[in-house]
């Protein structure tokens, strides 16, 4: 996959996520919450969108990028996790504006990993 597909699949999900999320925490009004259940629903959507975007031919195996691909959606949760709370706690932005930086900052992280890991081709 190359890397402008990557970033426009990866924006797209990102936007997803969002959008989730605020509507979540409009719902719950608890971003952590609304956080999780974004993440839960983006999961799986990132989880089989990856594997569907994968080229058969010049793809790593399945297993392989699905263990990579796993372990990178959940790194990049607890980052976003992480730095939502830090940020709601301090009140340093609202809890709207917490969820998007902080989806932002973890939709990078899974951009740069699937780029130079989950989906490279050596083990």
């Amino acid at each position: 996959m190359s890397t402008q597909t990557l970033v426009k699949v990866g924006l797209f999900w990102c936007l997803i996520h969002v959008g989730f999320a605020v509507f979540l925490n409009q719902a719950s009004e608890s971003a952590v919450w609304a956080n999780t259940g974004a993440f839960l629903i983006s999961f799986w959507i990132a989880f089989f969108g990856h594997l569907a975007f994968l080229d058969p031919q010049s793809a790593p195996p399945i297993a392989a990028s699905a263990r990579r691909l796993v372990m990178t959606l959940l790194a990049s949760f607890m980052l976003n996790q992480s730095l939502l709370l830090t940020l709601v706690s301090l009140e340093a932005w609202s809890e709207s504006g917490a969820l998007v930086f902080s989806t932002a900052i973890a939709a990078f992280f899974i951009l740069l990993l699937s780029k130079i890991w989950v989906f490279r081709r050596t083990p």
